[in-house]
């Protein structure tokens, strides 16, 4: 019954949205708290749904962000514009340290979808052995495949 309902999360600024869904891979359930300009994102593994949620990384106006999980390397996949960014780049951060973003790099060290004025990236799914990462570039609707090798990319 509704009494036994109880409260996960509550947004007290009234030009935000809150919506949740659960990763691809089915281990986290997601609490997004946005607005036209800002995002912040919290998560629940599904195995334990009364732990408390644990913040991904706190909202900053202007920072926006897309995340979902890959479960078998405990990592988080993100597209976003953090630290000032006009335009999305992917980055990955551990389950255990979701605020601690580095981007993502291929077995040669460099970034995998940098930063670009004339692409940008919208979002991320995660697979069992890549990533998929929507956005656009050059104006046009893009869908980018990026391979992993034990949870890091392997190359785009």
């Amino acid at each position: 019954a509704q009494a036994e309902d109880v409260r996960v999360f509550e947004e007290p600024d009234e030009l935000f949205n809150v919506d949740c869904w659960t990763s691809r891979d089915a281990s986290l359930l997601f609490i997004e708290s946005e607005s036209k300009e800002t995002t912040e994102m919290l998560f629940v593994p599904t195995a334990t749904p009364a732990a408390d949620p644990t913040l991904i990384r706190r909202r900053k106006f202007g920072e926006r962000y897309d995340v979902d999980s890959h479960s078998p390397s405990r990592t988080l996949f993100l597209t976003s514009n953090a630290d000032g960014l006009v335009n999305r780049q992917l980055y990955s951060a551990p389950i255990d340290d979701p605020a601690n973003w580095t981007p993502v790099a291929g077995g040669d060290g460099a970034p995998v979808l940098p930063h670009s004025a004339s692409r940008s990236l919208d979002g991320v799914s995660a697979f069992g052995g890549f990533l998929a990462v929507s956005g656009r570039e050059e104006g046009f609707t893009q869908l980018w495949v990026v391979a992993l090798r034990e949870g890091v990319a392997a190359g785009a």
